[in-house]
């Protein structure tokens, strides 16, 4: 049996990763694309570039393929624009789940089935908003070092927990590599949540026990200093091994 999943995301490798992985487990796929330009652009051209070309050599033998090429697509400008409200309408899924897109309103969320989960990389009872691994490596914070699963509500980021782990970050020591160990991780919080939803009807959360503070995005001139600390944190596993 496989679940209807509808995907809210953008155009990035790591989304594409994850859309093939839910689509290689048997799942049917629909994604909204959302391609706002008003999306804050979080860190600097030449880290981006490091990021996404480490992606594609990781898991697409550097050729990664568009969303639309995966699977049936409708790019928006925002899922919460008349447009992407009139996509969102028209669809029919057993879960919803974001990853990557901006805040998701009231009007949108209503449109979603019961089961709407949202991907978090980062603990959202200490950071909330864009950027929250960076944040949190800026603040010295390695335990915040997590990927979240979580309900979607109309305060952001404050949906009940559904599953969370630490990132393993075993084989990812630059900071450009930290993105793709969170998505693997991601993948597999979203699969075993998917399939104990098949097989229960509902998945088990928690209330979140605290309010995180919101974050925008990241200073481009901070990005050195979480580079640095990332890298301590990872000789330091390193050597402990």
């Amino acid at each position: 049996m496989s679940l209807r999943v509808l995907v809210l995301t953008t155009e990035t490798p790591h989304h594409a990763f994850f859309v093939k992985e839910l689509i290689s487990a048997g799942h049917s796929v629909t994604v909204v694309e959302e391609h706002a330009t008003t999306l804050a652009v979080s860190m600097g051209s030449t880290f981006q570039q490091k990021q996404e070309l480490y992606e594609r050599s990781l898991w697409f033998a550097d050729t990664a393929p568009s969303l639309a090429d995966l699977c049936r697509t409708r790019s928006v400008a925002g899922v919460n624009t008349s447009e992407g409200l009139e996509v969102l309408k028209r669809s029919d899924s057993d879960v919803a789940i974001s990853f990557g897109t901006g805040w998701i309103k009231a009007d949108a969320l209503a449109l979603l089935p019961e089961e709407r989960w949202n991907l978090h990389g980062g603990d959202p009872q200490k950071y909330r908003g864009l950027d929250s691994h960076l944040w949190a490596l800026y603040h010295n914070d390695s335990e915040a070092l997590v990927t979240v699963l979580h309900t979607l509500d109309p305060e952001l980021d404050r949906g009940a927990v559904i599953a969370g782990s630490s990132i393993d970050l075993t084989g990812s020591p630059e900071l450009h590599m930290l993105r793709a160990a969170s998505t693997e991780l991601a993948v597999s919080l979203v699969l075993g949540s998917l399939a104990y939803l098949e097989a229960v009807g509902q998945v088990p959360r928690m209330p979140q026990a605290a309010v995180g503070r919101y974050y925008s995005a990241l200073p481009t001139t901070l990005l050195a200093t979480c580079a640095r600390r990332y890298a301590a944190i990872t000789h330091h596993d390193r050597i402990g091994q």
